[in-house]
């Protein structure tokens, strides 16, 4: 989970929030 509000993985947290899904396609694509 990340932290914050429902916004914050697209802005404060974009970094992590995008390498986990990148993370998660190149193991389930």
């Amino acid at each position: 989970m990340i932290k914050g509000g429902h916004f914050d993985p697209y802005l404060t947290e974009f970094e992590t929030s995008s390498h986990a899904a990148v993370q998660w396609f190149k193991a389930h694509l």
